[in-house]
């Protein structure tokens, strides 16, 4: 197993995006329509064998309930800049309308 910065992260991430999709009760299938995305790319996504964009990021968090700190610190891990440093939070265009 190597060890590198990009590993590192994968596994710092993948365990906090489980823990936020864990503690919010919703299934993948649930996640799914919520989010845009298949119930396998979010498998894939929370065992860190793929690399979430930042806007996937900010939706699970979002649609998990999470609390802006611990979204920023998910973001942090996957080297992506946290809401903080952009100003208020908004929601990704991937999220209906209807939810913003």
């Amino acid at each position: 197993m190597q060890k590198n910065g990009l590993l590192e992260t994968k596994v710092d991430l993948s365990v906090l995006l489980q823990e936020m999709i864990a503690r919010s009760g919703l299934s993948y299938r649930e996640l799914s329509p919520r989010l845009g995305l298949s119930v396998g790319t979010i498998s894939l996504i929370a065992q860190g064998k793929r690399h979430p964009s930042r806007d996937a990021i900010v939706a699970i968090g979002y649609e998990c309930g999470c609390e802006r700190q611990e979204l920023d610190c998910a973001l942090k891990a996957a080297g992506y800049p946290v809401l903080m440093e952009d100003g208020p939070a908004s929601l990704p265009p991937s999220v209906p309308i209807e939810q913003r």
